[in-house]
């Protein structure tokens, strides 16, 4: 279970560090970021929610390095979140990226988690262009 765990993380990095932000203003940054996290999600839903369900099964060491993943993926948004904000481009306080990064992290595991409700209201794509259109909000 844990190597399922580190190659579904795995994944995800991946998408998130291939999204390319050059010449690209602040919020397509973000709209960019989340779309790339929202869609790996989606590819790999059944194995998001087995990996959530199967986490307290861990042993101590592997359960901490779940999470430690688990962080560092946070991290990496609340970084571009941080250069968003910085840039002025956002008019929030920078002690939020913290928790806005988290918000878009569990925006895109209730794709996962929520698809037999959420997927009777929505694309994938329209769930993604509507969780944009409310960050935006948010952040303007």
């Amino acid at each position: 279970m844990y190597l399922v765990c580190c190659h579904i993380h795995s994944l995800i990095e991946q998408a998130l560090y291939a999204v390319a932000v050059e010449d690209l203003n602040p919020m397509e940054v973000i709209s960019e970021f989340v779309t790339a996290l929202y869609r790996i999600v989606d590819q790999v839903s059944n194995y998001v929610v087995l990996m959530y369900q199967e986490t307290a099964s861990l042993d101590k060491a592997a359960r901490s390095s779940f999470l430690s993943r688990e962080q560092r993926l946070c991290n990496h948004l609340e970084n571009q979140m941080k250069k968003c904000i910085g840039s002025g481009f956002f008019k929030v306080d920078p002690q939020s990226a913290s928790l806005i990064a988290e918000d878009i992290l569990v925006q895109a595991q209730m794709w996962a988690f929520r698809r037999w409700s959420l997927s009777k209201k929505f694309t994938l794509e329209s769930y993604i262009k509507t969780r944009i259109e409310l960050l935006k909000t948010l952040l303007q």
